[in-house]
């Protein structure tokens, strides 16, 4: 009892709304109120280095890659690092303070625009999850690509379950933790010690290759997510 009061207390503690005003996250010169360009826009994008009087021509109409799967100049393709003025020269470097307008990667799993306040799951919007599909249903989306169905969502469900319980001595760490640890912390390296106690997880120990056995990478979905929340009601 002295303990769940002392984290009520330490909760309150970290909800309290303090009177400082904090200054803008963003500087006004880091933002820019030109609207992106339509999808259906046609053509490429060009690239014209003044130094060389070379140009650089991308397919893309929205990114410019560092990869050489877009770029081409001269009829090859290449990459930012090769746009040079000459052996000595290193090439071009993207300087994006708070990597801002940077897309780092394609993903097919979410889309976020927030000027625009969008954010998709596998194509679905946010806001349709949130009303017609619980926490697990959203998760084997976003792992699997497809939403469940009923038989697929029964058998999910039935495998988390039965992967909930946690190894004892995890909840020994959490229980010596320090009173007044930031839950989230608390949680977070609890997480982080799971692969302690399930060594198969790690195919680097065993031997396993998580990334090419979808049995044992399933295994590892179930505890994560069936463990996740025992750990976070412990933490908590």
């Amino acid at each position: 009892m002295e303990r769940g009061i002392a984290r009520l207390a330490v909760l309150s503690a970290h909800l309290e709304v303090s009177d400082q005003v904090l200054p803008p996250p963003i500087e006004p010169w880091c933002t820019s109120g030109a609207s992106a360009p339509h999808g259906s826009l046609k053509g490429s994008l060009t690239i014209v280095d003044e130094r060389t009087e070379r140009s650089t021509r991308s397919q893309s109409q929205r990114m410019v890659p560092l990869n050489p799967s877009i770029l081409r100049r001269d009829g090859l393709t290449c990459s930012m690092v090769q746009i040079t003025t000459g052996t000595d020269d290193k090439g071009l470097k993207l300087y994006d303070p708070g990597y801002l307008n940077t897309a780092p990667v394609r993903s097919s799993i979410s889309y976020t625009d927030g000027d625009e306040g969008i954010l998709r799951y596998r194509g679905y919007p946010i806001e349709e999850l949130a009303e017609s599909s619980t926490f697990l249903e959203v998760a084997y989306l976003l792992i699997y690509g497809n939403l469940p169905s009923q038989r697929q969502l029964a058998d999910w469900e039935l495998a988390i379950s039965q992967h909930s319980a946690v190894p004892q001595g995890l909840l020994d760490m959490i229980q010596s933790m320090p009173q007044d640890a930031y839950p989230t912390g608390a949680f977070v390296s609890a997480m982080s010690a799971l692969s302690l106690f399930h060594p198969d997880a790690n195919p680097a120990h065993m031997g396993q290759d998580v990334y090419k056995s979808a049995q044992v990478r399933d295994k590892q979905i179930y505890r994560i997510l069936g463990q996740a929340s025992t750990i976070a009601a412990a933490a908590f």
